[in-house]
């Protein structure tokens, strides 16, 4: 009976459909990336952790309540001089005895430990700022894995369009030849561009399927297809956005490495004072309140209560210099923060610069290149006119349409790169969010 119920178990699995690959949108692609990323979660339970370093240092400043206690069990041996043995009198004294007492210990001046403070909330911060910045690199890399796969599938479609002119070539010289107006020599030549052409189709279909993979680690489901560019809905000019300065103005606002940086230098900053104070005095009020039940031979059976109430001063008088050496390391790292803060701005204002010309300059790029297409199609026909009249070859006709090919490709190509910059400008400037998912959804469409 068991083996039946396992049999049809194990028929249940195999015959349960595998996960389907999908056609991905951007928006879904966004918000699976959001839920299944990896590098995202860790960044969010590093910023859950970091939110409790501000807090545990201000537990280290709060009262400390400790009790104590004892319970024993003596026995006390006398022997006591007489005057009838030399060797005195022995007694044995058997006795139970206990203790309590509760401690109340508060700091009222604890240097080091209000000085700890803004340390914590500037690495609190640090771990925020890491999370967003976390963010704002999946949307980056989401989207350069998904327009990736667009790359492949235009060059692909280029390519399958180059086979299909290198076979018309071959047999075009292969008619040539037989009726003696061609060589062996072209049929070779020919044939070589079609080979090399099925050798690069095969190539860009492994940097295909590795684009899928990457949008299916990405998002945690299988990818089949993505939505292409709709050239109709995409106007770059349009969408050319403020100036380089309002960019690097936001990016200094809203930049979530340029906060993490901020904050490492704020916390080197408060680091210096914190190792000043190493050292210093403390100050602790005490309170303490006892109880004792036959706490000596003395006192058997007797019960005492105390209660203290005082200040506890504490004077380091010599601890190596740790506080002075902890200084200057503190110092020292404090002006190595400040560097790469000053480091990452100029390195920061030149990526916003390279993705704001991309935006700004592939527009330009964008508009030529559908000029472009317009000519070479007019180029075309043209040639096929001319063909029919006459004055053009068969060969002219497949020039110009090689060169329609590529002016395609190269449109297709430079759509997808200003797409890519339009991202990362906003990446890098903190701003990518779901309404941005939205708006690159608006340029694409589902595949026909």
């Amino acid at each position: 009976m068991r083996r039946a119920f396992l049999a049809a178990g194990l028929v249940a699995v195999l015959a349960a459909p595998a996960p389907q690959a999908q056609t991905l949108d951007p928006q879904a692609a966004w918000s699976a990336a959001l839920a299944q990323d990896p590098q995202w979660r860790a960044a969010q339970a590093a910023a859950d952790a970091g939110a409790m370093l501000l807090p545990l240092a201000d537990a280290a400043r709060q009262p400390r309540v400790t009790l104590d206690g004892q319970l024993g069990v003596n026995q006390l041996d006398q022997v006591q001089p007489s005057f009838f043995s030399p060797r005195g009198v022995s007694t044995t004294q058997n006795y139970g005895s206990h203790s309590a007492q509760l401690t109340v210990r508060h700091g009222v001046h604890q240097p080091a430990l209000v000085a700890a403070l803004p340390v914590a909330r500037a690495q609190g911060e640090e771990a925020t700022a890491q999370a967003r910045r976390a963010r704002q690199d999946l949307a980056a890399r989401l989207f350069e894995a998904y327009l990736a796969v667009l790359d492949a599938d235009a060059r692909l479609q280029h390519q399958q369009r180059l086979l299909t002119l290198h076979e018309r070539q071959v047999e075009q010289a292969r008619a040539a030849l037989a009726a003696g107006t061609g060589t062996r020599t072209d049929i070779d030549e020919a044939l070589a561009r079609q080979d090399l052409t099925r050798a690069q189709q095969i190539e860009w279909r492994q940097q295909r399927a590795l684009a899928l993979r990457q949008l299916a680690l990405l998002t945690g489901q299988p990818v089949q297809a993505v939505w292409p560019v709709a050239g109709a809905r995409l106007d770059p000019e349009a969408e050319a956005g403020p100036a380089l300065e309002a960019w690097l103005e936001q990016a200094e606002a809203d930049s979530p490495e340029l906060a993490a940086a901020r904050a490492r230098l704020d916390a080197a900053r408060a680091e210096v004072e914190r190792s000043r104070q190493l050292d210093a005095a403390t100050v602790d009020l005490v309170a303490q309140f006892g109880r004792t039940q036959s706490d000596s031979a003395n006192a058997v059976g007797t019960r005492r209560s105390s209660a203290s109430l005082g200040l506890q001063l504490s004077v380091p008088l010599w601890s190596g210099e740790r506080s002075t050496l902890s200084a200057r390391r503190a110092l020292a790292e404090q002006e190595r923060q400040a560097a790469l803060l000053d480091a990452l701005r100029q390195d920061l204002s030149q990526r916003l610069l390279r993705e704001h010309q991309g935006v700004t300059l592939g527009a330009e790029r964008l508009r030529a290149l559908v000029l472009a297409e317009r000519s070479a199609q007019t180029a075309l026909e043209s040639a096929r006119r001319s063909q029919r009249a006459g004055v053009r070859t068969a060969v002219d006709v497949l020039q110009a349409e090689q060169q329609l090919a590529q002016v395609a490709r190269d449109l297709a190509l430079a759509q997808h790169q200003w797409l890519l910059s339009w991202v990362r400008l906003r990446t890098l400037a903190g701003g990518f969010g779901e309404a941005e998912a939205a708006r690159l959804a608006q340029w694409l469409q589902p595949p026909a």
